[in-house]
């Protein structure tokens, strides 16, 4: 930067030293002459020429100082004749480095010689002690009010369903914290702690729903549950007798020999013994394929498991560790990875060939290279050592590739040796028992009750092995719009379409109808960012229950797909709500925002993995949509969102290792606007894009439509409000694009406009309108960098789950189309190789699992719950949210309504729906706990006269059901896993023991004899809702509460059985199915409902070896 100050001759040259008495009082006889005669201030700077590349600075002979303000101060008069000296630096001293640091701290943006000049220093806002320097007084709150944001929150206590020792949270609720109920209950997870996620709330006692923020009432209680079924009678809530644990000495007497164990302190958390540390396992054959693992060195998982693991996530059968450089030492335990070889990075994985092989490409290894895009990720932690030292995080760095390391898969030692005592002791005795035929039975634990089943006559053997065949991800079905319009890029140097679903990042390549993807994260993916040069992604996630699943930033090649960075590791504490590169010199700079209340900004250099600056306190209470950098200038960051666009200035030194600041500048960024341009400045409007002309200027789109421009005033890089453009959109302005001609794009409803930002005038030039059906824009993504004159092309993501592909003037071509709403359900075809959908956008969709093609859509206007299609493919049962069930014809193109039945006399919630094998008859499982029986559906008129049968064992939904082969019985699961038994020819319920050799069509139900060894695998408080069987019944798929799905063989009885299990979903699965023709399964789960194709991919065991 150029600054024009004028400095005397005679000073000496080190006037700038000086001390607290003489500091203070030139302090004071600057501020006299300022308001004296402000034009004849003398100003004291010194010549300065940086080196940013070295990272040091040559400096002149002359010093100088600021005080608070901005003034440069000296011993030089007001009066004396003064030669104008340019200078290329400023200095300040912060309020805690006044006395501490004599030496001068240069401004961060002062070593590139910016064009562009800074103002004072003074409108940046200055924090000491926590609190900023102006105190402002807050008028009294009535009792029992919290005030928050400007406006009263409710202050309420919430409980756990069914604990009556849980003593309660207290929070202030308003819809300013929190925007909508669903990011309370996501807050609620995180600071209550569950092992399950909050899904409803309910009031104490009359168990009413709230599904509004509004809802909630001012000292009152609720309780939150993870489902409907909320315990209201017979506990007291709050009124717990549990005492607090006292680990205190007493103060008379010996202390018991039992209790040392109490006292003794936990060792602490950076214990060599409890460190993770990461490593980089490198594929035998293809030494390109690198991958990067985390070891816990306190995992129970067994060294052949934890190999296993290995070799999923580089897709190959791992059967031996070596070490990689020579003489390539062969790992034979685990603990060897934490003592003789704690030191070593890298190491070679072998498959089949069991011992390392020459590297293919027949060339010596070579140094690492900065340019080299194929350079190992750990290849330069030799040369960051010294750096990596002084950041702590990064000894903590936590990294997880594949779903198969899961500490909850395996229980640790006492539980595994608790469990076979028990099954050995208790379920496999003969117990005598003259009413059940002296039957043998089967205890399982599950839910921290025991579950008892009948053994039959001739049981199974007892087959413990692991399934031959483990799930690789084939595709990913839609594309899902976030808040944000990050959810979507475009990787120009592949040419593949970037999106992320759920825990996964998708490349879609359209040519050749192909996908890769990126499968790193363990939990949902909220934001996403591409490096200026087009090679590295930067992704981030939030945190999850368990310790494992903490916030991060991953930072990784998206043309190899293998990681080069991971930050934030105990950094972020609730998530990632934004991340982006820095444009200016090559985007060395990263920077992110928390998720948090407070929205806490950091800056980071990624490279070295070190954090230079976060806000002290917090950004805003506000929601922040998004943080970016200014591409001219990356000492300036930019946050907006709800009702703010902040400034942040970065103030730090490269040539110190120290951390930096970073202070909001209080000038830029006003809502101030003229009442001519017909804004109100009261509203509630949301910044929600932003795009930044070549004229340096910033433009913005907001929640009202309205797209605004900020000029830059180029002498202090202040940027304050100029106009606001005719012709706004006339909903929200999700997007907004520059293309290199200077066009820009933005996006807002249905509505895509282009505007002509040369010679700083800006008028709309095209316009193109959206059909409906396809919903409001959620982003514009350029899809050629050299665009052609006068025809941009672009693709365009919908808040409808739709990609399109077009210019203003060619005609749009749908690539992509999937559910916008949650995914209820999924069945296959018997007959065909497709699956069907139901979802609660009351549409209901056909898919092609071979050419992944558009799917055939339906809609029946009402929201689906679940969905069942007969043995022979002809008509299709779709059970409703509000009570009724509606026959379809298969063929969804001829959309063919057959029936529609109302269920019961109250609109009750649908569970599931089966259709028998043999016969047209349906069973309906209710959330009432009701099973309804209907005969003749495919016959919408004797269906319309007929009675129906119910059946009801308790209050408990049901929520799976299967029919016997002959279609005379079926059985029913409760959510509380009770299984129960009907005779549907006699109209009867039946004792379990006449079903124990009963053959079933399905295995949709996930408890009973035939899958009770798959329990035995599972804690008290795993989960397994939804299952299903593969069409040859080799093997059954169960999906979990925690997004993993588990391959077992069938039928599943022995003690601990081996399975193989991957987790790619963030949350709960929700349905699984088997395609009846090839060895194929869909899935669906995570907050966002993903459809995900899996290939059961067959495999030599060792043992087979």
């Amino acid at each position: 930067m150029s600054l024009n100050r004028r400095v005397s001759k005679d000073q000496p040259k080190n006037s700038g030293k000086l001390s607290k008495v003489s500091r203070k009082n030139s302090k004071e006889s600057v501020k006299d002459v300022n308001l004296k005669n402000s034009s004849k201030v003398p100003v004291l700077t010194k010549q300065i020429s940086k080196r940013y590349i070295r990272g040091d600075y040559e400096t002149g002979s002359q010093r100088g100082s600021v005080n608070s303000q901005d003034t440069f101060t000296g011993s030089a008069s007001a009066e004396t004749d003064i030669p104008e000296v340019y200078s290329d630096i400023q200095y300040a001293y912060s309020d805690e480095e006044a006395d501490g640091h004599p030496d001068h701290r240069p401004f961060t943006d002062s070593y590139r010689g910016h064009p562009f000049t800074l103002g004072g220093a003074g409108r940046y806002e200055q924090r000491k002690n926590g609190t900023t320097a102006s105190v402002k007084t807050v008028p009294a709150i009535p009792p029992g009010k919290r005030k928050e944001n400007g406006v009263k929150a409710n202050l309420v206590t919430f409980y756990i369903n069914g604990d009556r020792n849980y003593k309660g949270l207290t929070l202030a609720v308003s819809s300013k914290t929190w925007l909508n109920i669903d990011k309370l209950k996501e807050h609620l997870t995180v600071k209550i702690g569950t092992n399950w996620p909050v899904k409803c709330i309910f009031t104490i006692p009359d168990r009413q729903l709230i599904d509004d923020l509004d809802k909630f009432e001012n000292n009152r209680s609720y309780i939150v549950c993870k489902d409907k079924n909320a315990q209201v009678n017979g506990i007291q809530y709050g009124y717990s007798k549990e005492k607090h644990w006292v680990t205190k000495r007493p103060s008379a007497g010996k202390i018991r020999k039992n209790d040392l164990t109490m006292l003794k302190q936990n060792p602490p958390a950076n214990s060599p013994s409890k460190n993770r540390r990461v490593i980089t396992i490198i594929q035998n054959k293809n030494r390109i394929r690198k991958e990067k693992v985390i070891l816990n060195p306190e995992t129970s998982m067994s060294f052949d498991q934890i190999l296993s693991d290995m070799g999923d996530m580089i897709n190959m059968h791992a059967t031996s560790l070596y070490l990689y450089k020579k003489p390539e030492t062969r790992v034979t335990s685990y603990s060897q990875l934490f003592r003789e070889f704690k030191t070593v990075d890298e190491f070679i994985i072998c498959g089949e060939e069991l011992v390392p092989v020459p590297d293919s490409t027949g060339q010596k290894r070579t140094a690492p290279s900065s340019n080299s895009s194929n350079e190992s990720v750990t290849s330069r932690g030799s040369r960051q050592k010294k750096m990596q030292k002084s950041f702590d995080y990064d000894t903590q760095e936590y990294e997880d590739y594949s779903g198969d390391i899961e500490q909850y898969s395996y229980p640790d030692n006492d539980d595994r040796k608790r469990w076979e005592d028990i099954i050995e002791q208790v379920s496999f005795d003969d117990i005598q028992d003259d009413d059940e035929e002296n039957a043998k039975r089967v205890k399982v634990r599950i839910r921290g009750k025991y579950k008892e089943y009948f053994q039959p006559e001739r049981p199974t053997p007892d087959n413990r092995s692991r399934p031959n065949g483990k799930l690789i991800l084939e595709w990913l079905y839609g594309y899902r719009s976030n808040d944000n319009n990050t959810s979507m890029l475009m990787y120009h140097r592949t040419g593949e379409l970037v999106c992320y679903m759920d825990a996964a990042v998708v490349f879609y390549n359209r040519c050749f109808d192909q996908q890769r993807f990126y499968l790193a994260h363990t939990e949902e993916i909220t934001c996403m960012a591409l490096h200026p040069e087009g090679r590295w992604i930067a992704t981030g996630q939030k945190a999850g229950s368990s310790p494992e699943d903490v916030a991060h930033i991953r930072i990784w090649d998206g043309r190899t797909l293998s990681t080069q960075a991971i930050l934030g590791v105990g950094i972020f504490s609730c998530g990632v709500s934004s991340v982006n590169f820095s444009v200016f010199r090559e985007g060395v700079l990263l920077c992110a925002v928390d998720s948090s209340d407070k929205h806490v900004l950091t800056v980071w250099d990624w490279n070295r993995k070190r954090l230079l600056a976060k806000t002290t306190q917090k950004t805003t209470t506000r929601h922040v949509s998004h943080a970016c950098f200014y591409p001219f200038d990356d000492t300036i960051l930019i946050t907006y969102g709800e009702q703010h666009l902040y400034f942040w200035k970065l103030f730090w030194d490269p040539g110190r290792d120290t951390e930096g600041r970073l202070l909001r500048d209080k000038e830029s960024g006003a809502f101030s606007f003229p009442v001519t341009c017909k804004l109100n400045t009261d509203d509630s409007r949301e910044i929600m894009s932003i795009a930044f002309p070549p004229n340096g200027d910033v433009v913005t789109g907001d929640s009202t439509g309205s797209i605004i421009i900020w000029a830059v005033d180029r002498s202090t890089l202040v940027f304050r409000f100029y106009t606001v453009l005719p012709d706004r959109h006339h909903r929200s302005v999700t997007s907004l694009c520059m293309l290199p001609d200077s066009t820009l794009i933005s996006g807002g409803g249905k509505e895509i406009k282009a505007w002509s930002t040369s010679n700083n005038h800006y008028r709309k030039t095209q316009e193109r309108v959206l059909v409906d059906g396809l919903g409001d824009v959620a982003s514009v993504v350029l899809k050629d960098k050299l665009v052609a004159e006068g025809k941009p092309a672009f693709f365009i993501g919908t808040k409808n789950s739709c990609i399109l592909e077009g210019s203003f003037e060619d005609k749009l071509k749908m690539h992509i189309e999937a559910h916008y709403d949650t995914v209820s359900s999924v069945v296959s075809h018997p007959r065909e190789n497709s699956f069907y959908s139901a979802s609660m956008d009351m549409t209901v969709k056909k898919w092609s699992a071979d050419r992944h093609g558009l799917p055939e859509t339906v809609n029946v206007g009402k929201p689906c719950s679940c969905i069942d299609i007969d043995g022979k493919g002809r008509y299709l049962t779709i059970g409703t949210a509000d009570g009724f069930v509606i026959v379809l014809g298969s063929s969804l193109k001829d959309k063919k309504e057959i029936a529609m039945i109302k269920v019961g006399a109250t609109s009750e919630f649908i569970e599931c729906v089966k259709i028998s094998p043999e016969r047209d008859t349906l069973a309906v499982g209710c959330h009432d706990g009701c099973v309804y029986i209907y005969n003749d559906i495919n016959d919408g008129a004797k269906l319309a006269i007929r009675n129906n049968t119910i059946f009801k064992a308790n209050s408990a939904p049901v929520i799976n059901v299967d029919w016997t082969s002959n279609s005379h019985c079926i059985q029913t699961m409760s959510s509380d896993y009770d299984l129960f038994h009907w005779d549907v020819t006699d109209m009867i319920a039946s004792k379990a023991v006449a079903f124990r050799d009963a053959e079933w069509h399905t295995q949709n139900v996930t408890v009973g004899y035939p899958v009770c060894g798959m329990w035995t695998n599972l804690k008290d408080d795993d989960e397994v809702k939804v299952m299903d069987r593969s069409p040859n019944h080799e093997s059954i798929a169960a999906g979990d509460i925690k997004g993993g799905i588990r391959l077992y063989k069938y039928p599943c009885v022995g003690i601990k059985p081996e399975f193989k299990v991957t987790r790619m979903y963030s949350n709960e699965v929700t349905a699984l199915s088997f395609l009846a023709r090839t060895d194929r399964l869909i899935s669906c789960g995570g907050q966002k409902s993903v459809l995900a194709q899996w290939k059961v991919e067959k495999y030599i065991t060792s043992n087979e070896h």
